[in-house]
C-alpha cells in the first residue's frame, strides 16, 4: 500500500518521500512523511510545555480554554 503525507502531499515510493506526482495504481493511505511528523511533534512538545508551565491551576486537566456560560460547568 502505498502512502500519502498528509500535510504535504508528498508520496511515498519505495523507501523514500517524493515531492512529484506519482502514478499510484491501487490503495492509498495517508500519514506523516518523515519532516512534517518531525514538525508536527515539535509543535505538540511546544504546547505540552507551555501547559506544564501553566500557573491556572488547572492541574494538567485542560490545556485549551473555552468560554463556558454556565460558569465553568459545563461538559
Amino acid at each position: 500500500m502505498q502512502r500519502k503525507c498528509c500535510v504535504c502531499q508528498k508520496t511515498q515510493w519505495g523507501g523514500e518521500w517524493l515531492a512529484m506526482p506519482v502514478e499510484i495504481d491501487g490503495p492509498i493511505t495517508h500519514g506523516y512523511c518523515p519532516e512534517c511528523f518531525s514538525k508536527l511533534m515539535t509543535e505538540i512538545q511546544a504546547v505540552v510545555a507551555v501547559h506544564e508551565n501553566d500557573d491556572s491551576g488547572a492541574g494538567g486537566a485542560v490545556w485549551w480554554k473555552s468560554p463556558c456560560p454556565q460558569g465553568g460547568q459545563c461538559a
